[in-house]
Formats: C-alpha cells, sequence, structure tokens
C-alpha cells in the first residue's frame, strides 16, 4: 500500500529488498485504489516424459478446435488463415503412423481419424469433463515451462486472435479459460476478461449457432508468447511489477455489490494462506471448529478430590478449568466400596504402577496389594468421596461416569490390553468386463451392470469415485496396463498349490505389489455379444487390418486397399474386392482395392456378435498369423508394431472366454530387410509385439466355430491346460492424477479390469497403546425414516445400516490423521461408530408409550437388527480383502459377539430376533469365524446434537424434554412444538390457543389437562416425567448390542443423594458401560417466560406438574463426538 502511481518499478522493488515498503495481509474493507495485490507465481512442475512439446501443441489444438468421441476424432480448421495449424496437425499424425481423411468444403477442412487407431494418446477424459465441456486436464498445467507455452500455442493459433496490443482468446469453456489464467501465471503474466452472450446468433463459418455465452481472455503480450508466433503484428511487450517471484498489480477500482448467493473458504494447515486467481494469494486466519477435551481419571488417584472440583461454578478462578469436560473411569471396587461404606486408598500412579493398565480381578489384587504395603497417599471414606462426585453432578450436570471394567470385560478389543478412555479405484479408460462385452467404465458411470466376478455374471452399480485422485499403472506379463489408485487390490496367489476361493485369495494393494507377483487364475464364459455392433465385411476388415494399406489420392481422400501374395491369392473368394485388375504385378502381387464403407485399420470389434468376431479373427490370423507347433499342441501368433491393436485383440478374446498375452518380439532396432529390389538394405525398425493364444484356447476358439482359410489349424483339445500365470512386471508413478471409477461387487467383491481380475471398492471406547490414539468415525441412523403406518421397516434398516459400515469403513482410509498415532490406531484396528437419533419420534409414530413393554421390545429390536447388519456388513468386506490387523484372538475370532458378553438377571443374553428366528445368529457367527470383520468396533450411539437437529427428529435415544419450549438463533425467539403432539390434538379438535398456553403454564407437559385423553398423556410423558428405571432398563436391553457405549443422559428434577445414588447404582449393576453421560437437573419454580392468561397460570400452579417452560439453554457438549 501507499505506493503512488506513476513511480518506477524499480523504485517500488527497491523499497521492497530495503524493507522500506513490504507486502502484508489487510481485510478486504481496508484496500485502496492503486493499492498492490500480490499473486505468488505457482513453481510446481511434474513432468510427464512420454509426452513431448509436439503432443502439447496438438493437444492445445485439440482443445481450441478439435473433438474425440468413442468412434472418431479430429480437428475442424479455417481453410485460409489456419494453412500452417493445418500442416502440422498433418505431419504430426503422419509421423506417429495414425491414418486420417480429410473434407473440405467452401471455409473449412476437417481432418478425421480413428479414435481406436493406436499412436493416438488422447482420451476423452483428458479433453472433456462430466458435463461434456472442453478442459485443460489437470496433469498437463503442471508440465515444465517449455510443454505447457506449446498447449498454450495451439489454443491460441485456434481459438485466439494475436493484436498489436494484446492477445484475445474466446471461448465457451469457462474451465478452460481458469486454465490459462493459471498458465499464465507460471509463465510470470496476469490476464483479465469479459463474458460475451452471444446466444442464438448464427455464424458465417459453417452456419454454427451459439448456444452458450463466450468467455473473452485477454492475454498480454509477452515475450515467451509472441517468441512463438513471429508472424503476429508488431506491437509493445507488457510488463509487471514482479518481486520475490510474485507479481504486483494495482487495484483500478473497488465497488460494493449486495451478494446473496453462498461464501466459501478454506482451512488451510500452515500459515492458512491460498490463491485466488482473481484476488492474489489470501488469508483466512485459520479458523476451525474449537476441540472438545474430555479428561478421564480413575477414582483412586491423589487428585481425584481436587478434580472433581475443576467444572465447579464457585471457588478461586485459579483452580477452575471449566472449559474442559471431565468424566470418571471407575473399577467395581469402588462401586463396592461405596455401597459397603467402606474405607478408599488414593495413590500417586508413579508410586502405584499399573493401576491404570489392568482391570477387574488383576486391578483388586493390584490394589489391595498396594494397600497392604501402605503405598497409598491417603485414605477417604469411600461414601464421602461419592458424595462429591454427585456434588459436582448436581451443580454442573458432570462428571460423566464409565464403568472400567464393564467397558474392558465385554470390549472387543480387549485382547489388544486394557482400555483407558472412552477406505480401490481405476482410472476412466479402464475397460471392465460385463455380459454386454469389454467397456469403458467412464461409459457406464451410475449404470446397474453384470460383472464378471471370476465365477459368474454378478449385478453391481458403476459408481464415481473420486476426482483428481493419484494414480499409478501396474504392467502385467500378459501385457495388461491397469491404471488406478494405489490402493487398489490385486488378488494374488503363492502358487498352484494355492487353491483357496477367488473371495477368500490373499489381496495385495497396488503400491504393494512386487516384480514377479502371481495373479489369480480365474474361469471366463462367453460373451454373445450385439449384433448391433458388427462391422461389415469382417473377414476382409480382418485381413485388411494385417496386410492392408491406405492409398492417398490427388484430393486427399485415402482408399483402401490389398497387395497379396503367394498361397493369399488364394484368398480371392473370401475377400470383398471392389476393384482389381486381378492380374499380378512385376513383384507377383494381387493389387486390390476394397470398399469405402469398410471400417478404419485397427478397428476391432470387440463387443459384436459371436460370428462376426471369429470371421473378423479368420481375416486377421490368415493375413497375418502363424500357427506355432510342439506335437500336437498347436499356439496362435499374431505380430504387430502396435501394441494398443493387439491389446485390444486380447480383449475381444476374453469375451469369447478366451485368455491371451501381449509380449515384446523385439525391441526397436536397426536390421537388414529386403529392399524391394531383390536386394537387402538396413531399415530402422519399431519395436514388435506378439499376440499369443495357446493350444488350450485354440481349442475353444475352433470349438466355437473359427473356421480360417489359410492357416491349417485342427484344435485338438491339449491333455492339460498349460497357461502360466499371470504376473507383475512393473508398478510405476508417472505422475497421473485423474478421476476414478468402481463398483462393489457383492460376491467376490471382484472384477475384471482391462482384462485381469482385480478386487473392487467395497460412543467411543477403544484401546489405546503408547503408540496409538483411539479415533472415532462416527455416521448415526435417522430412526423415524423406517416407520410406515406404524410400522418398522426393519428390513430397510439393515439394508441402510450395510451402506453405512462400508462408508465409514472407506472413511478410515482417505481421512486426515492430525498425528502418526491416531493413523496407527485406525488403521490397525478400524473401528467404527454407529449411532441412531429419533427414538422418542420413533415411539410417537408407533403410539408406543416410553413405560410400555411395546416400546420396550421395539428398543431392543432396532438394536439387534443394527448390530447384526453392521457385522454382517464388515464380515462382508473383510470377505473381499481380509480382517482388520488384530482380529485374531479378538472375541469375535472365537464367535463371541457383544451380547454374549452380557447377562439379563443373571442368565445369559438371548436376541429377540433369534428367538422368534427373525435373525439367523448363529450363521452368522460363523461367518465371522471364518472370514473375519473388517472392524474392531461398529456401534457408539453418540449425542447427535447437530444432526438431529438439521434433520428434525429428537436427539439420540433420548425422551421429549418437553411438549414446548423456545429456541434462540440469531434470527430470533420462536417457539417449537411437538409436531407429533400437535398433529394428535388437531385430529381430536383439541388443538387451540387456550390447549396451548394450558401447556405453557405446565413447562410443556400435558399430564393433569383433563381435556386430552389418557392414552395421549402416556405417549408424549416428557423425560422429566418417565421413570428413570425405564430409561436406564432400556440402556441395558439395547448396551447388550452396542460394542462399545452409549450416550445416556439421566433427567432428575430435584436431585438429592439418595435418588442419585439409587440410579448410579441400579445402572452399575445392570452391566452398563457408560452408568451416565450428561445429568439433566432443573429447579423446582422458574420465573415464567411467556405471557400467559394469569388465572391459566393460577390453575397449573396447584398442579404437582406445575414447572415453567424449559428453555433451549446453551447445554455444554463435546460436540466433537456428535455425529
Amino acid at each position: 500500500q501507499n505506493q503512488a502511481k506513476g513511480i518506477n518499478f524499480d523504485v517500488i522493488r527497491n523499497r521492497l529488498e530495503k524493507s522500506y515498503a513490504k507486502a502484508e495481509f489487510v481485510d478486504a474493507k481496508e484496500l485502496n485504489k492503486g493499492d498492490f495485490v500480490v499473486f505468488p507465481i505457482p513453481t510446481y512442475t511434474y513432468d510427464i516424459e512420454d509426452i513431448t512439446e509436439e503432443d502439447c501443441r496438438f493437444y492445445g489444438i485439440m482443445i481450441g478446435d478439435g473433438h474425440i468421441s468413442s468412434a472418431a476424432s479430429g480437428v475442424t480448421l479455417n481453410n485460409t488463415t489456419k494453412t500452417q495449424t493445418l500442416e502440422f496437425v498433418k505431419n504430426y499424425l503422419d509421423n506417429r503412423g495414425i491414418k486420417y481423411n480429410i473434407y473440405n468444403d467452401e471455409s473449412s477442412v476437417d481432418i478425421k481419424w480413428s479414435t481406436a487407431t493406436p499412436r493416438f494418446k488422447l482420451t476423452r477424459s483428458q479433453l472433456y469433463d462430466s458435463n461434456d465441456h472442453k478442459k485443460w486436464d489437470t496433469p498437463m498445467l503442471h508440465l515444465p515451462l517449455n510443454k505447457l507455452q506449446q498447449i498454450l500455442r495451439g489454443i491460441i493459433e485456434t481459438d485466439g486472435c494475436v493484436g498489436e496490443k494484446e492477445i484475445t482468446i474466446e471461448l465457451s469453456s469457462l474451465g478452460v479459460i481458469e486454465s490459462i489464467r493459471y498458465a499464465l501465471l507460471r509463465m510470470g503474466a496476469l490476464s483479465s476478461g469479459y463474458t460475451r452472450n452471444r446466444i442464438g446468433n448464427v455464424s458465417t463459418y459453417k452456419n454454427i449457432t451459439t448456444r452458450l455465452p463466450t468467455n473473452v481472455i485477454r492475454v498480454p503480450r509477452i515475450k515467451e508468447i509472441m517468441d512463438m508466433f513471429p508472424n503476429a503484428p508488431d506491437g509493445e511487450f507488457f510488463s509487471y511489477l514482479t518481486y520475490d517471484n510474485c507479481i504486483y498489480s494495482r487495484i483500478q477500482d473497488i465497488t460494493e455489490v449486495n451478494y446473496d448467493g453462498i461464501v466459501h473458504d478454506f482451512e488451510i494447515d500452515g500459515p492458512h494462506d491460498y490463491t485466488v486467481a482473481h484476488l492474489g494469494v489470501a488469508h483466512n486466519g485459520g479458523g476451525k471448529r474449537n476441540g472438545s477435551f474430555a479428561i478421564y481419571l480413575e477414582p483412586w488417584h491423589a487428585d481425584v478430590e481436587d478434580f472433581l472440583k475443576l467444572k465447579l461454578n464457585t471457588g478461586s478462578e485459579e483452580e477452575r478449568c471449566r472449559d474442559l469436560f471431565y468424566a470418571l473411569w471407575i473399577p467395581d471396587l469402588f462401586m463396592e466400596r461405596v455401597e459397603k461404606n467402606e474405607p478408599w486408598t488414593l495413590f500417586c500412579p508413579s508410586e502405584a504402577p499399573g493401576l491404570a493398565d489392568v482391570h477387574g480381578d488383576e486391578f483388586r489384587a493390584l490394589y489391595e496389594k498396594y494397600e497392604k504395603e501402605g503405598r497409598g497417599r491417603k485414605q477417604v471414606d469411600a461414601q464421602k468421596l461419592w458424595f462429591k462426585v454427585l456434588d459436582s453432578q448436581i451443580e454442573t450436570g458432570t462428571p460423566y461416569l464409565l464403568y472400567k471394567d464393564a467397558a474392558n470385560q465385554k470390549s472387543n478389543q480387549k485382547n489388544l490390553g486394557t482400555i483407558k478412555s472412552s477406505n480401490l479405484c481405476v482410472a476412466p479408460e479402464t475397460y471392465i468386463l460385463t455380459d454386454k462385452g469389454q467397456l469403458p467404465i467412464v461409459e457406464l458411470a451410475g449404470k446397474e451392470v453384470k460383472v464378471w466376478n471370476g465365477d459368474k455374471w454378478s449385478s453391481t452399480t458403476v459408481l464415481k469415485t473420486g476426482e483428481q485422485q493419484k494414480l499409478i499403472t501396474v504392467y502385467l506379463s500378459n501385457g495388461a496396463q491397469i491404471t488406478c489408485t494405489p490402493y487398489h487390490k490385486f488378488i494374488v496367489r503363492s502358487g498352484y498349490t494355492d487353491k483357496s476361493s477367488i473371495k477368500n485369495a490373499k489381496r495385495v494393494e497396488a503400491w504393494e505389489l512386487k516384480e514377479g507377483m502371481k495373479l489369480a487364475k480365474h474361469d471366463l464364459q462367453m460373451v454373445q455379444g450385439d449384433t448391433k455392433n458388427d462391422m461389415i465385411y469382417p473377414y476382409t476388415h480382418g485381413f485388411f487390418c494385417g496386410d492392408g494399406t491406405y492409398h492417398n489420392n490427388t484430393n486427399g481422400y485415402q482408399s483402401k486397399g490389398l497387395s497379396l501374395y503367394g498361397d493369399k491369392k488364394k484368398l480371392i473368394p473370401y475377400l470383398k474386392i471392389r476393384s482389381s485388375s486381378y492380374k499380378e504385378d512385376s513383384m507377383g502381387r494381387l493389387n486390390t482395392m476394397l470398399p469405402d464403407e469398410l471400417s478404419e485399420k485397427y478397428v476391432v470389434p470387440v463387443n459384436a456378435s459371436l460370428s462376426c468376431r471369429l470371421e473378423w479373427l479368420a481375416g486377421l490370423l490368415d493375413s497375418d498369423g502363424t500357427v506355432s507347433r510342439n506335437g500336437s499342441n498347436e499356439s496362435l501368433q499374431i505380430a504387430s508394431i502396435h501394441f494398443e491393436f493387439l491389446d485390444r485383440i486380447r480383449l475381444m478374446l476374453q469375451t469369447m472366454g478366451v485368455s491371451s498375452k501381449v509380449c515384446q518380439s523385439h525391441p526397436a532396432r536397426v536390421t537388414l530387410m529386403p529392399d524391394g529390389k531383390g536386394g537387402r538394405k538396413e531399415y530402422n525398425c519399431k519395436e514388435l509385439h506378439r499376440l499369443l493364444i495357446s493350444s488350450s484356447a485354440v481349442h475353444q476358439l475352433i470349438t466355437l466355430g473359427l473356421s480360417c482359410h489359410r492357416l491349417e489349424i485342427k484344435g485338438d483339445k491339449p491333455q492339460r491346460n498349460a497357461e502360466q500365470f499371470i504376473t507383475v512386471v512393473s508398478v510405476q508413478d508417472n505422475g497421473r492424477v485423474d478421476d476414478t471409477y468402481c463398483f462393489n461387487e457383492p460376491e467376490n467383491h471382484a472384477g475384471v479390469f482391462n482384462g485381469v481380475l482385480t478386487g473392487n471398492c467395497t460412543e467411543i471406547i477403544e484401546y489405546s497403546g503408547p503408540d496409538e490414539t483411539a479415533v472415532c468415525n462416527l455416521a448415526s441412523i435417522a430412526l423415524p425414516s423406517y416407520v410406515q403406518n406404524q410400522t418398522f421397516d426393519y428390513d430397510k434398516l439393515r439394508q441402510v445400516v450395510k451402506v453405512a459400515v462400508r462408508n465409514l469403513n472407506q472413511v478410515i482410509d482417505i481421512n486426515y490423521y492430525p498425528t502418526p498415532e491416531t493413523k496407527n490406531s485406525n488403521m490397525r484396528h478400524r473401528p467404527v461408530g454407529l449411532g441412531v437419533q429419533g427414538l422418542a419420534d420413533v415411539f410417537a409414530l408407533m403410539r408406543a408409550p416410553w413405560e410400555s413393554e411395546e416400546a420396550a421390545e421395539i428398543n431392543q429390536r432396532i438394536f439387534e437388527h443394527i448390530y447384526f447388519a453392521a457385522v454382517e456388513s464388515s464380515c462382508e468386506i473383510a470377505q473381499g480383502c481380509t480382517p482388520y490387523s488384530t482380529f485374531e484372538g479378538s472375541p469375535m475370532s472365537k464367535g463371541t459377539f457383544q451380547y454374549d458378553m452380557w447377562t439379563s438377571n443373571g442368565e445369559p443374553v438371548v436376541p429377540l430376533t433369534q428367538k422368534d428366528g427373525t435373525l439367523d445368529w448363529e450363521s452368522l457367527k460363523a461367518k465371522v469365524v471364518q472370514y473375519g470383520v473388517r472392524n474392531s468396533l461398529l456401534m457408539a450411539p453418540m449425542p447427535t446434537a447437530s444432526t438431529s437437529q438439521i434433520l428434525g427428529f429428537n436427539e439420540c435415544i433420548e425422551p421429549f424434554t418437553s411438549n414446548i419450549y423456545t429456541r434462540r438463533t440469531l434470527a430470533g425467539e420462536f417457539i417449537v412444538i411437538n409436531k407429533y403432539l400437535m398433529r394428535d390434538l388437531e385430529k381430536l379438535g383439541l388443538w387451540s390457543e387456550m390447549m396451548k398456553q394450558q401447556i405453557i403454564a405446565r413447562n410443556g407437559s400435558i399430564q393433569g389437562i383433563d381435556q386430552i385423553p389418557e392414552d395421549i398423556q402416556k405417549l408424549y410423558k416428557t423425560s422429566w416425567e418417565i421413570k428413570q428405571k425405564t430409561l436406564i432398563d432400556m440402556a441395558a436391553a439395547r448396551g447388550a448390542f452396542i460394542c462399545q457405549s452409549q450416550s445416556l443422559n439421566l433427567f432428575v428434577a430435584d436431585p438429592n443423594y439418595a435418588k442419585l445414588t439409587s440410579m448410579h447404582f441400579y445402572a452399575w449393576k445392570k452391566g452398563l458401560k457408560t452408568g451416565l453421560y450428561y445429568l439433566r437437573t432443573r429447579a423446582p419454580v422458574m420465573a415464567q417466560k411467556f405471557t400467559i392468561d394469569p388465572e391459566l397460570q393460577r390453575e397449573a400452579a396447584k398442579s404437582e406438574q406445575m414447572r415453567l417452560i424449559r428453555k433451549n439453554a446453551t447445554e455444554e457438549e463435546c460436540t466433537m463426538c456428535s455425529s
């Protein structure tokens, strides 16, 4: 700031160097006209060595005036102003052996070639985005500057205009415009522009109607660009103030606008800075959601008494810390001492080591040993310490109470140690084998297809799984190449003795593959194909692909021909000949012309009908195939310099149930060859590849009906299938970043990608060790969504739970981890936590009062179904890969489920769904023992304070706290009414202003209102009116199916030692892991906050239930644990 206009750039640069002036962040409101905005020049570069400068210029031309479809690609250019560009395109294609046709009209010339042509490097996904708009592919934006400039050159020469003062480029794709701006920034230049709305205008050039607004970018004349256009008009170069690899640009104007859209910001690690293309470098202040800390302490700790005072509202501020949350981790021994009114000894953990590391009988023995040895710091009355716990709960609602022994004894992680406190995808061009043939996965996104899983056809849905993902390429011995994410799983074998099924075979992620690893063999089944995909004259076209040539005519048109020699001349009757003299030339060859409508060379009818594929293959074999014999075994070979052509044949053969391989015959070299004049001459020979078809495959083809006219093939069945394993050749990171796609095949979790069978995508009480920090991965299920006509849809609930588990499991793989310990824990044990919301809504919809037997059964059944589905889903994921790494030795590995570790009234817990045969628990246990589970923990009903408000349901597992209350937001204060109660009262004709006033006068309660029927009063009891014993019983019933714990809040209107002690000991003896999350209390009388009829208020005051409406005050909760 404060640099006057007109000052020489060198002067300002000198001021920056000497710190007389400096760049600093200021609020937008403090900016002024003439201030400099700073644009850092991007320095990130990633070269793709296979891409040349010529490739880059050609890519820029394709962005400007090119197109790619599944069948054909081409460029359309003005035939008078773009002659140099036209010559470049023709030379580019010729040098790569890409055959093309040229079509001329009055003002333009079209060059077209087959997309399937080998050596054509570009794919459609590199030129178009998901909306079919042109794009500048992201990896190409990071190429070195010399290559980047060539892409820009191609765009400018097709869609740009180089003037005396500036260069303008007009495009409809805003994505390409922004990419150009970034490319210019990398070159040290800024740009501007504007939008031009010409929708509906008809261009004189080919009568094209404009359908989208266009964007015009103004590019400065800088030396790096102008050097590429030596014939451009003369003009001055543009210069910028640059310093320390940044560009400084003055603000021209500042205006205010009223914006009613959505604004966005980034949370950036480190300095919290990021660059906005139009605004320069910005700073967001680094604001993040505040973290929450829950501090756990065991009651034997010498500091426990001070610990219990930390959140109290009174006392010295130096001794309080009210922003933390506190929890007691209580061993059974403490509760027993309180119950018996016995002494309790407090220890320093360094003087009584190991108490935190043991539980149950081991804790009891060690604790009593230390007591006898006199290691205690202090001995207190257990009941007096207990009353201090209750004092804190009455005043602050905390500490949370969790029972250490129950949590450890009932944990599926008990094999790890004592608990101390409570994400396969491929590139878009990848072919997948379906019952319709080999199809690019990108074209199937969002569609249900049948894929081959190694055993049979299986239905699944293809999904787009990511954008701009890092990809690596796996090269295999059969010639296949699979470009995938580093975590895509490959199915491997240890050798011929490895007989495990595909479902159970070992799976290795792509980045872990090693050279020589063997991939699993599998069966194949023939694809019938579709006559709609047939080509005309398939035998002739196959022959043309092997021996055919193109002839350039004087008008630029290319015709197709064959030169037949030797015994191939006998094949004339089988070929579709357009014209021929049928006379041999001086070399003894018959020269023929083929029909113009014949498909372009190297097009493979991969998904045509079986007869078409077999005829085409016969033609190719008769032209360029050879038979190798070893005794009675016959194999076939086809040679070509075009690897991609042979690889497509490999994919076609697979659709006929035949495996084959493509390998190198010899590398590029200089060698002696016939010169066509009877002598020999040295020639530069390109790399040669061979397609190999084994004797077993030959027998299969002959059985299907393959019939050649030149090659003599018996096709006898070999004694055994001697096909080799496909092995890993190498894994390479070529720097590619692209969108990814995959599917979740449900049975074997496998599919055939590019002809190769691979795998596919598929409350917090956790163990923490010195190298691990437990992490929660949470989601909640909206229970009311499964109630229809007072019936709960348990089948649908299980379906959604299985999806939620799969999603949470994926989150583990793709999540950000702030510390190595958190990542280590999550990757080893893979815990997830499913919770619920809206249990109270379910009871209201199903007309089940909280204190009824029906509600108790619904509560237990819901959690049985959720637990069953979660375990089943995690087991299915494990079948597709492996169990979590610490599965062996866990209770589940021995067939012990959560409910097997609980008792009810001294008897083992038996699921209701097992008693009535609804769910087959024993079969599920057998599967878990056989295949394992992918996740060590699965369920943890959390508070859901935020998400339940968004969805409009009551929180978590709690009853309604009031039937009418106020809620404050930034928009003001408004009344919220229990929607179910209001609906019932309206049906009964009871809802009125007077009724609302009565409910308000009773603090949101409807108890004692004579007009309201008794069944309605029972149904809508609030949390303060329901017996807390009912809430604890429900918690215990569902707790047997919750492998972590649950956030149980209890509600006591006038708490005292007797009430709270009775409640806590009942919960402890019921076996709960969490005895209490929050204790909710309220005063006996509060000031009235609503204007109501005084007579109504006086009448309500006479009632024992007189309570004023409970205000929706901000409760302190651990928001980090909310789903």
